[in-house]
């Protein structure tokens, strides 16, 4: 193996067999107990480590039921057992490793429950900017360190503005966060953040008050597509489905990019390649499973028909969801199908448009939000009853794996 252990776990499913846990030599005249766990290819006769557990466990149980290796009770520390420590105490404790899709973890929490906030990463730590707290927007900014271990909270700032379901996005050292709602009204401020320095300052406003935005950056512009505006006659409604840009190189004034092929609400935004991708969402009468795709290449502006293009629809309804772009995929995450909070997370193969069902989180989510951060994709917050709101779980890309079909109903 490749680690030395003891009283330890095991199960055999496939070509596989799995040791998990257990404790390791001596030192210091105790045992270390182990979270990691291993397996052995009996085809390769190779051993390759993989998920570890949330805590450590010696003397546990384990068994093997359909695709799923239960790990149940065992110690948290071994102690020489002619010391002073004769007495552990035993575990309750139950987890499970889901074999076939990867395996999700939970990795800690923002500080205050809020929803409606949004994120984005600069450099592997991950911003939090604004929300709501139940009763008002909050102006808040969190800070999470994503290398350290525990994933520790490193600050907790003001931002110039209370906002909640604002754009968010990254370029360079800056985050611009874009449009919003204050509680009273409808935004088109926009403001960056200084990575560096930590100072905000004013960027131009946008054309459109706009709340429920998507805000993307693809090449040296901003973009921001959607939301909700202030009131719902029909001239609002068909400002709010407008896309306009930033020159970020210039930082001047907003331009007008064309509009939305078909108004929707819910959807998720991302850019991958010479497109902007929208995805999912709900159209007024039930969640839809359409996507659709921008060219941006031309440094033109667009007219308000033609560029729009359908691209292959997903495999599950979702209103509410989160998307990820990532080497040559896009994740779509949660969301709601009209029925039920989704946990299930799916991805297209933009070479050739097809979609596969990639596994599950811990736990169902609507309305949440996602980036990524090499390795892993970060999932955070949501709007599912009976979850906290500032949870956040993670998923190392390079351990997804297609769900069989077996799997997907």
């Amino acid at each position: 193996m490749t680690t030395p252990r003891c009283w330890c776990a095991s199960a055999a499913h496939g070509q596989y067999v799995y040791a998990i846990g257990g404790c390791d030599g001596w030192k210091d005249g105790a045992r270390t107990p182990l979270t990691s766990c291993e397996r052995l290819d009996t085809f390769l006769v190779k051993w390759e480590e993989i998920w570890s557990m949330k805590q450590p466990r010696v003397g546990c149980s384990s068994v093997l039921h359909y695709d799923r290796i239960y790990v149940i009770g065992g110690c948290e520390q071994f102690l020489d057992p002619v010391g002073n420590n004769n007495h552990l105490e035993a575990m309750h404790v139950v987890e499970f490793l889901e074999l076939s899709s990867g395996y999700w973890d939970r990795v800690g929490s923002l500080k205050a429950r809020r929803y409606g906030f949004s994120i984005a990463v600069h450099e592997n730590t991950l911003y939090s900017f604004g929300g709501c707290d139940g009763t008002k927007a909050v102006g808040t900014m969190e800070v999470l360190e994503l290398r350290s271990s525990p994933q520790t909270l490193i600050n907790n700032e003001n931002m110039p503005t209370d906002r909640y379901r604002c754009g968010a996005v990254n370029y360079g050292q800056y985050i611009f966060i874009c449009g919003g709602f204050n509680g009273e009204e409808v935004l088109q401020t926009v403001e960056r953040l200084d990575t560096v320095t930590r100072e905000w300052e004013s960027m131009p406003s946008m054309h459109v008050p706009r709340s429920g935005c998507a805000a993307i950056v693809h090449g040296t512009y901003l973009y921001v597509l959607g939301g909700e505006p202030q009131a719902m006659t029909p001239s609002d409604l068909r400002a709010a489905a407008s896309i306009e840009r930033l020159n970020l190189a210039t930082l001047s004034e907003w331009e007008d990019f064309g509009y939305i092929d078909h108004m929707q609400y819910g959807c998720c935004v991302v850019a991958h390649g010479n497109y902007i991708y929208i995805l999912g969402g709900h159209n007024t009468h039930k969640p839809v499973n359409t996507v659709q795709r921008l060219d941006v290449s031309s440094p033109t502006n667009l007219n308000a028909t033609g560029k729009w293009e359908s691209v292959t629809n997903m495999l599950a309804l979702r209103n509410g969801c989160a998307a990820v772009a990532h080497d040559k995929y896009i994740y779509v995450i949660g969301g709601f199908d009209g029925t039920h909070e989704l946990a299930t997370v799916e991805r297209m193969d933009t070479t050739d448009q097809t979609w596969e069902r990639v596994g599950s989180m811990c736990s169902p989510r609507f309305g949440s939000v996602a980036c990524f951060a090499e390795p892993f994709i970060y999932v955070v917050g949501s709007e599912t009853s009976g979850l906290s709101p500032q949870t956040i779980e993670r998923i190392h890309v390079g351990m997804m794996r297609k769900v069989r079909c077996a799997l997907q109903c």
